[in-house]
């Protein structure tokens, strides 16, 4: 039988996306996390942003996208590699 494992405790979690080894948090005040594997304290901010709505994650992991609540739609551009992984992290954009 499998067994779980908490990753984090946070009430202001509002969903997750993974692909790949990536893991993604959004807050419900438009915080975005990436996971870096340690547990309950093991993420990274990437952004905040209070109109973001929904966020996507693509190829194996190395893509984010978010949905902003006017529509609009932001992929993050990439910048320093991931400290935990060969991926590379998304940058923050407005």
């Amino acid at each position: 039988m499998a067994s779980w494992k908490l990753l984090d405790n946070n009430p202001a979690s509002v969903s997750i996306v993974a692909n790949g080894d990536a893991l993604y948090q959004l807050h419900n005040n438009g915080q975005t996390f990436g996971y870096t594997g340690t547990p309950l304290n093991g993420r990274q901010e990437l952004d905040i942003n209070p109109a973001t709505r929904k966020i996507a994650v693509g190829d194996g992991g190395r893509e984010l996208y978010r949905l902003h609540d006017s529509g609009r739609i932001f992929k993050c551009a990439e910048s320093e590699p991931h400290p935990y992984r060969t991926r590379r992290v998304p940058c923050t954009t407005t």
